[in-house]
């Protein structure tokens, strides 16, 4: 019986041994996501600052927008608030503006750039704009 047990041993663990090396580590070939982190521009250029008034334009629903020449050159984030309307008299039209600035920031994965809209959440891919991270 134990030598019947040791050629049944001896024929199933080269078997054994021979599965054990073909398991390959499937997270060695998963990449890393890219961290992403805040981003200023690289370089203003008129197309990069219209896409991004486009860009802030169609995440608040269409709205016209003007931005700084200079924006997200030193900082990462930016707020945009309504314009208070004038009547001919040059009083507000409406009163009070009640509602919040839309706030938006700029990310990088390294590669490539996004613009965030804080209070929806959107993430709009900018395709003419560079930028690069932000050192801390």
């Amino acid at each position: 019986m134990a030598a019947l047990l040791k050629i049944a041993f001896a024929a199933i663990l080269p078997v054994l041994m021979g599965s054990c090396q073909t398991v390959e580590n499937k997270e060695a070939e998963v990449e890393p996501k890219p961290e992403i982190t805040e981003a200023v521009l690289t370089q203003k250029s008129a197309e990069a600052h219209k896409e991004l008034e486009d860009t802030v334009s169609k995440a608040m629903g269409g709205r016209k927008v003007t931005l700084a020449t200079e924006i997200l050159m030193g900082e990462s984030t930016f707020s945009v608030q309504q314009i208070q309307q004038m009547g001919p008299d040059g009083n507000p039209i409406m009163g009070r503006i009640m509602e919040r600035p839309d706030k938006f920031t700029l990310h990088t994965d390294g590669k490539s750039c996004t613009l965030t809209h804080e209070k929806s959440g959107n993430v709009f891919p900018l395709t003419v704009t560079t930028c690069e991270r932000v050192v801390p």
